[in-house]
């Protein structure tokens, strides 16, 4: 039995973080990467130059990948596949949104494909940090700086932002 990893429905122009988003939101967490991937080596590899060519390759792989997975009997991969297939199927203007994403994605400059990765991961690690309290390295550091105790911290990413604070002023005395 599988798990249906597709919503039931979704407009881009409800979506204001843009296409890209507005596509992968059809999937879990967990399964965006491979649709991602996808796409973005339709372009890379592929040769993809417009959205519907982007779109165009993806199928085509998405189908002699899943003919593969038939051929050999792994059911389990033809499954892994299925919903990719059928999200393209079913939200075709997302997925030419995702495919001009793409695009435009593969067509910056690697410096700036970085920093935009960095941004984008600095939100999940803040998230991370703000669930999990604070680490003996951090207290252990804190204590090093002068910090007392007040104010309490209570997690990992309020003892960072006071770890920064006390050294800032530690330099700004000197």
């Amino acid at each position: 039995m599988t798990t249906p990893i597709v919503a039931e429905s979704s407009d881009s122009e409800q979506n204001p973080q843009g296409p890209r988003e507005a596509f992968l939101e059809l999937f879990p967490q967990n399964r965006r990467g491979t649709i991602s991937n996808l796409f973005l080596s339709a372009v890379r590899a592929g040769g993809a130059t417009t959205p519907e060519a982007v779109v165009r390759h993806v199928q085509a792989n998405l189908w002699r990948r899943r003919a593969s997975a038939r051929q050999w009997r792994n059911q389990a991969e033809e499954e892994r596949l299925r919903p990719y297939a059928v999200a393209i199927n079913v939200h075709p203007k997302e997925a030419l949104g995702f495919a001009g994403w793409a695009l435009a994605w593969c067509a910056l400059p690697e410096e700036e494909r970085q920093r935009v990765k960095r941004q984008r991961q600095s939100h999940y690690r803040e998230a991370w940090m703000g669930e999990r309290p604070p680490s003996g390295a951090q207290l252990k550091f804190l204590s090093a700086l002068g910090w007392q105790g007040d104010p309490g911290v209570e997690s990992m990413l309020t003892a960072s932002a006071l770890i920064e604070r006390l050294k800032a002023e530690k330099a700004g005395a000197k």
